[in-house]
């Protein structure tokens, strides 16, 4: 018995950074227990590979070369909502991680990058890595704040286009947010300012010399 693959979703061509159609990706249209994954991919193949693919570079390129920055989101939904709200240097990833070649062909674009990812746990988890990445790269990553959103098609719609644009002046180093998290006014031993000491330095450390 045969069945569709992508039965009941959103579907969307996938094009490469050149602008070809490489697969395709299909977002769930209802809830979590009749539909598991949010977004089906097309199988990795010679032509797709979703970890070497950021859905909308092939349309941002111009732009993020004009605002010499790049925000990158979570999802092509995402990418869809800014583009359509003008905030047009906007990429989306196809899962939670950068692959070294992503990386490169963001930072031979900008070197001003806005982490705008979901805001639940895999969402953050995938920020952090992200953001040591970029690290790695002597690049310094900005977060925005979506609260009280989960992503940011979801706070365009409730705030609109303005707000989010001052959201992204508003943003704040990621590594900044972390060290915040980590330091409270109760922490006055020196085995909690220790404990505290090393997990900056954990943060701060794919810095490295760069």
């Amino acid at each position: 018995e045969y069945y569709d693959f992508f039965r009941e979703r959103i579907m969307f061509p996938i094009l490469d950074h050149q602008g070809t159609v490489v697969g395709f990706s299909a977002r769930a249209t209802k809830s979590e227990d009749e539909q598991k994954a949010k977004y089906l991919n097309s199988k990795n193949s010679l032509v797709f590979n979703k970890s070497e693919i950021l859905f909308g570079l092939n349309l941002a390129k111009e732009s993020i070369l004009e605002k010499g920055s790049v925000i990158i989101v979570e999802g092509q939904m995402d990418q869809i909502a800014l583009s359509s709200a003008g905030i047009l240097n906007t990429v989306a990833t196809m899962g939670l991680t950068l692959s070294e070649e992503n990386l490169s062909r963001l930072l031979n674009l900008s070197s001003e990058i806005f982490l705008c990812l979901d805001s639940d746990n895999a969402g953050v988890k995938g920020s952090q890595e992200i953001n040591k990445a970029f690290l790695q790269k002597g690049i310094i990553p900005k977060v925005l704040n979506l609260s009280p959103s989960k992503n940011a098609d979801e706070f365009l719609k409730v705030f609109g286009t303005e707000s989010l644009k001052t959201r992204l002046l508003e943003s704040r180093l990621l590594i900044d947010t972390q060290i915040d998290s980590l330091i409270t006014k109760d922490s006055y031993d020196i085995p909690d300012r220790l404990k505290t000491l090393k997990s900056v330095f954990e943060i701060l450390a794919p810095l490295g010399y760069s």
